[in-house]
């Protein structure tokens, strides 16, 4: 929901690694089955190694669906067409930079867990800081909080185990997310995990932040 008070529909995708005409063939189908979207998010590695269908879509042999915004790091194949700061590439595809917030749907996202460290987000972001202010003048949370990794702690208080896959994005889990979240307040919190996937019950987070 936007700042307005609209309802946003909105697809989100994990590693696509370059498998862009698979991404586009799926996001038809379900907008075939579920109506139109308004965007859609794609996080991890969105270009993956082989340049081939990135440049097909640059050149108009096909096009992608619905706006869709790339929150992934700028290495390696993605170098080539976007720099940190990020930049619409065609049209519907924009990747964006390192991190920064959208307004109007309220989305804060982080693309690379170097901009993270055990002790907070990184000094040069502004993120953090602009959220705790905002404590003081009736800060309600954002929509969307993308990250790049998980949070520390994603399996506290279950009630069930994690399936095995995904042990280990759990065991990596960043602190600095962690708080991130806290202050944030996300409704949603998404984190590319390597392949696994998992959806956690809703919690609600009260108290006081403890590192």
């Amino acid at each position: 929901m936007s700042e307005g008070g609209d309802v946003h529909k909105i697809l989100i995708c994990g590693d696509v690694k370059g498998k862009l005409k698979a991404l586009c063939s799926r996001v038809s189908n379900v907008i075939r089955a579920a109506g139109n979207f308004d965007m859609m998010f794609c996080l991890g590695d969105f270009f993956g190694q082989d340049a081939t269908e990135i440049n097909d879509l640059l050149q108009g042999f096909y096009n992608l669906p619905i706006p869709t915004y790339v929150v992934a790091p700028i290495q390696g194949v993605a170098k080539t067409y976007a720099d940190e700061k990020g930049s619409k590439i065609c049209e519907n595809l924009v990747i964006l930079g390192i991190y920064t917030t959208i307004s109007g749907l309220r989305v804060v996202y982080i693309s690379t867990s170097s901009e993270c460290s055990e002790e907070g987000v990184h000094a040069s972001s502004s993120l953090l800081s602009n959220a705790i202010a905002a404590e003081d003048i009736g800060f309600i949370g954002v929509d969307l909080l993308l990250t790049p990794k998980w949070p520390f702690g994603i399996n506290g208080h279950l009630t069930f185990p994690l399936p095995d896959e995904c042990v280990a994005c759990s065991v990596s889990g960043l602190k600095a997310i962690s708080r991130l979240a806290y202050f944030l307040r996300p409704r949603y919190h998404f984190s590319s995990g390597n392949g696994s996937y998992f959806e956690r019950p809703p919690y609600r987070l009260v108290g006081i932040f403890i590192t």
